[in-house]
């Protein structure tokens, strides 16, 4: 059976939300973990006995931490992740319904766009 081809708007379209999602998700694990990280260290820091050189290191940590968590709240990389991913699986389930079924209609395939970028809007607004 063959696979009939996907417009090169929409199969561009697909692999770009796939990359966002990837690079959303990385965005908010690496910033978390460096949140998490440098919020620890201060804890560690602060319960030792306080030397110049380790209260300095503390301040500059602390700064860091509350940097990574004001952009991890202002940013929002999970929520872009999430509206990423859900916008790429409804597409990629059409783009495959597409392929295989030969009665599936080119417009229902354009209406998964178009209910991909409803919901990346949503998540924008």
């Amino acid at each position: 059976m063959l696979k009939r081809e996907i417009p090169d708007e929409i199969h561009d379209r697909r692999a770009t939300w796939k990359m966002l999602f990837y690079r959303w998700r990385a965005i908010h694990y690496s910033i978390g973990l460096f949140a998490i990280i440098t919020s620890i260290s201060v804890t560690v820091i602060a319960s030792q006995p306080i030397e110049e050189l380790s209260q300095k290191y503390n301040i500059g940590l602390g700064l860091l931490s509350s940097i990574l968590s004001g952009i991890l709240t202002f940013l929002s990389p999970a929520n872009n992740y999430r509206a990423y991913v859900q916008a790429w699986r409804h597409l990629d389930a059409a783009c495959l319904r597409f392929q295989a079924d030969p009665d599936y209609p080119l417009t229902q395939l354009v209406e998964a766009v178009n209910k991909g970028e409803e919901i990346l809007g949503k998540e924008n607004n």
